[in-house]
C-alpha cells in the first residue's frame, strides 16, 4: 500500500517541529527538507523536489565539510530527479559534484556507485 500522503503530512509536521525548535540553517532541518524532497520526488512532484533540495543544500553548504557528506547525498538525489526528467546533462552535472565531494571527503580509494 502506498501511503505517500499520510508520509507526507507527517513529514511535514516534523518540519515545522524541527524549524520551531531549531536555527534555520540546523542540520536537522536540512535533513528533514532532503527527506521532503525524496518524498516529493517519488511522488513525481519534482518542481517541489527540487525546492526542498535546494533549500537543504543552501545549509549543507554553509555548513563546510562537516556536513559533505551529507550534501553529496543532496547533489546524488537532485542528479536522480533530473534523470527521472530526461534532463541528463544536469542529471550528470549534479552526479559528478557528488561524486567530488564523496572523493574529496571520504578519499579516491572509496568505492562510488551512483543511480
Amino acid at each position: 500500500m502506498n501511503r505517500l500522503q499520510d508520509c507526507r503530512r507527517d513529514y511535514e509536521i516534523a518540519l515545522a517541529i524541527q524549524e520551531n525548535e531549531a536555527d534555520h540553517d540546523d542540520a536537522r532541518v536540512a535533513f528533514m527538507l532532503h527527506n521532503m524532497g525524496n518524498l516529493e520526488t517519488g511522488s513525481g512532484r519534482y518542481e517541489e523536489a527540487l525546492e526542498y533540495y535546494n533549500k537543504a543544500i543552501k545549509i549543507r553548504q554553509q555548513q563546510g565539510d562537516r556536513s559533505a557528506g551529507q550534501l553529496a547525498l543532496t547533489y546524488l538525489c537532485v542528479g536522480r530527479l533530473f534523470y527521472f526528467r530526461g534532463m541528463y546533462e544536469e542529471a550528470s552535472k549534479y552526479l559528478a559534484s557528488s561524486e567530488a565531494l564523496f572523493v574529496r571527503t571520504s578519499g579516491s580509494d572509496t568505492h562510488f556507485m551512483a543511480l
